[in-house]
């Protein structure tokens, strides 16, 4: 392991499997010494949980402090999002690029004959009391 750490200092894990960071606390340092090395493991112990493990086994990544996996985080978030902006742009280019080329001429269209005809008359709406009579009367053939 090429990283050492302080027993009594904090690592966090980052799970990339449900985007979580897990704080672990440095419990113990084994040095093993042989003729041709040494080797320095480091256990650590998860938060909220008793075991044991050896920092070897994670499979998370580790960071140091906080500040650096934050920095990763948003250093992932924002190649992710640039990854889907471009896989965006790729499929607008591949489906709409006729589209675009031709010259479509939209024209503007109202319902109303001028701008001061008014489809709903909501002021006359609003002073008309609505009983189920009237529905029934003037929506009769809806039913």
């Amino acid at each position: 392991m090429s990283n050492e750490y302080k027993v009594g200092k904090i690592v966090y894990l980052m799970s990339a499997k449900n985007f979580s960071i897990i704080p672990a606390l440095i419990v113990e340092e084994v040095v093993r010494k042989t003729i041709e090395n040494i080797d320095i493991s480091y256990m650590i112990q998860l938060a909220g949980n008793k075991k044991i493990i050896n920092l070897k086994d994670v499979t998370q990544e580790i960071f140091t402090d906080i500040e650096s996996i934050r920095s990763f985080m948003y250093e992932n978030t924002r190649k992710s999002v640039d990854k889907m902006v471009e896989l965006a742009l790729n499929k607008e280019k591949e489906c709409f690029s006729n589209e675009s080329s031709n010259n479509i001429n939209i024209t503007e269209t109202y319902v109303q004959k001028n701008e001061k005809d008014v489809i709903i008359d909501t002021v006359r709406q609003n002073e008309l009391q609505v009983t189920n009579n009237n529905i029934e009367g003037k929506w009769k053939f809806y039913f």
